[in-house]
């Protein structure tokens, strides 16, 4: 039953039958884009790549899955994971160095993601 009052209300969205309200406590979302932010649809593709990635596009193994997920920590210099190098990574998969290099390579080069050494080599870009 849908009770009626001469009051506006609350913009709202309805999913099964409730009511979820539309709020922005932080006024953010009349703001304009930020150019230096990446836009929520970026940031959801960006992350659907990544996890594609980890789980092998859908061809995984619980252990691939591991390997390729402490291969992300160890690029992104999660420091939980007390991992200097990829040598270390190689002895925390169990895995040889080329195969550990070859999951490394595999990200730096699906996503343009250079090594801390690559990236020193490289410089930063400004």
């Amino acid at each position: 039953m849908a009770i009626e009052h001469g009051g506006g209300g609350i913009q709202s969205e309805w999913s099964e039958g409730v009511a979820h309200p539309l709020t922005d406590p932080f006024k953010t979302l009349n703001q304009k884009h930020n150019e230096n932010c990446y836009s929520m649809d970026e940031m959801s593709m960006a992350l659907n790549r990544v996890i594609g990635w980890v789980c092998n596009e859908g061809h995984f193994q619980k252990r691939g899955v591991f390997n390729r997920a402490m291969t992300l920590g160890f690029l992104m210099q999660s420091p939980e994971l007390n991992l200097k190098t990829q040598t270390d990574l190689a002895n925390k998969l169990n895995l040889s160095r080329s195969q550990t290099n070859a999951i490394v390579r595999d990200f730096t080069d699906k996503f343009d993601f250079g090594t801390t050494t690559q990236r020193v080599r490289r410089g930063v870009k400004k």
